[in-house]
């Protein structure tokens, strides 16, 4: 595949504004799938929707089962309107940008945990299928939070041929394709919360035509860092030398001095530059141990990460300085992602390809589970289907068993995703993770998010 590193020009966005907007459907049609009463309320139901497991809270006797809505997802930012400001002015009003209006987020409402909002169809849209998209005819935006950290120059669009990182949402799952994923074992890693960042090594030009045994030429391997949607150029930053000392367990380098009569090594810190994103990946020497890499491989890859720390998303690891977590590799060639333990293998490679100086050695984010399945035991199986017949046994329709003995089935799986969801961030700062991500062990490209409620809950 091949690159074409022309610049192209592109928007700046503000330094006040992120450009790393999620492409996800926040708005999208559905249908009231059912309301549930809420102990100790009067005025208010809990409704549930045909396309996606989140469930919010909506005004009692605002819809009836079956009723078409519009319902909007967690972090959408909504522009003002009569028809909704009184529900919403008290706990969702915020800027975005500069401009009034609402967020939507996890709250909870006499108890009971409220995901979303929801909103009659238009007129003009009553026409529109379960699970279509409005985003953008109703002008919803992504809520962001204001950047402390600078993005740098952009120079074209996040490159073709790489996926943009983003994981679906668990809830967000229709029944069939949640059902698809009980067959697959996952590996668990923890989700962390910050800026995601793509590092890629492609070919400039494509490779001669004749077979050769020698590595591709170095100068011919382009390295571009690029936000969740755009490619940045890389700067000039200003530099300053240090001298460190070696520990007992490091061994001894060339290029090594001895400073104020100990052994140490020179480490090159950068003092001031206009991409954190290139700041911080340089810091572990990404770009040009992945440039060694793939002209001696002979393989186009990409690494995506996150990139923590101080000014990024309130910082919730608590980490003293900005860190970057590699969560994927993309095998460019074969259009797929690559597995856990070659994607290990890659990072290690890596680590040793990095130049002298660097501060940081590259890693990953941190493990949950090796191997964790989605498949029901017997045991949940039989009393899934006991609650089935239970529930539907006035029931005429011949498919009404089976309906809800997966609908329970889907609800029960959640609800344990949910759970292993919960806890605390890796660093041990007293903070709740944001989530977890599962990665399928056998196919790599089969992979979704789950995030802990108590983080959405703290989310202000």
């Amino acid at each position: 595949m091949e690159h074409q590193n022309n610049e192209v020009q592109v928007e700046q966005p503000e330094e006040t504004e992120n450009p790393d907007y999620m492409d996800r459907r926040l708005a999208t049609i559905s249908t009231i799938s059912e309301l549930t009463p809420i102990k100790g309320a009067d005025r208010i139901v809990l409704a549930g929707f045909t396309t996606h497991a989140y469930r919010c809270v909506v005004g009692k006797g605002e819809f009836n089962v079956s009723d078409r809505c519009v319902y909007y997802a967690i972090d959408s930012f909504l522009k003002p309107n009569p028809a909704y400001d009184s529900v919403l002015s008290k706990n969702c009003s915020k800027t975005l940008n500069g401009q009034p209006g609402y967020r939507i987020k996890t709250i909870t409402l006499r108890g009971q945990l409220s995901q979303g909002f929801a909103t009659p169809v238009p007129p003009e849209m009553e026409n529109l299928p379960d699970g279509t998209d409005v985003t953008e005819q109703l002008g919803v935006k992504k809520w962001i939070y204001p950047v402390g950290y600078k993005i740098g120059k952009v120079i074209g669009e996040f490159p073709a041929g790489i996926p943009k990182t983003d994981q679906t949402n668990v809830q967000a799952l229709d029944t069939y394709h949640l059902i698809r994923l009980l067959e697959h074992t996952f590996t668990v890693t923890e989700k962390l919360d910050g800026t995601s960042c793509t590092v890629y090594g492609m070919l400039k030009t494509p490779p001669p035509a004749e077979p050769s045994e020698d590595p591709w030429p170095i100068d011919n391997i382009h390295v571009g860092v690029c936000t969740r949607n755009l490619e940045l150029a890389e700067p000039c930053p200003e530099t300053k030398e240090f001298c460190q000392p070696l520990k007992d367990s490091d061994e001894a380098r060339p290029g090594d001095v001895i400073h104020g009569g100990k052994l140490c090594r020179k480490i090159v810190k950068i003092i001031n530059s206009d991409s954190t994103y290139w700041d911080v990946v340089n810091r572990y020497g990404l770009p040009a141990a992945l440039r060694q890499w793939c002209a001696r491989n002979k393989r186009q890859i990409a690494v995506q990460g996150e990139i923590c720390g101080p000014g990024v998303q309130k910082n919730p690891l608590g980490l003293p300085a900005l860190r970057f977590f590699i969560f994927d590799i993309y095998d460019i060639d074969n259009q797929c992602y690559l597995s856990i333990i070659e994607q290990l293998e890659i990072i290690d490679a890596l680590a040793d390809l990095r130049p002298d100086g660097c501060e940081f050695t590259p890693h990953d984010v941190p493990l949950i589970k090796p191997s964790y399945s989605l498949a029901p035991s017997a045991e949940r199986l039989r009393l899934a289907l006991d609650s089935a017949i239970n529930e539907t046994s006035d029931m005429v329709r011949p498919t009404a068993l089976w309906e809800r003995f997966i609908a329970i089935l889907r609800t029960r799986t959640i609800q344990d995703l949910l759970e292993l969801a919960d806890g605390k961030v890796f660093t041990g700062a007293d903070k709740p993770r944001e989530g977890i991500v599962l990665k399928s062990e056998n196919s790599p490209n089969i992979s979704f998010k789950v995030l802990n409620n108590s983080a959405l809950l703290q989310d202000d």
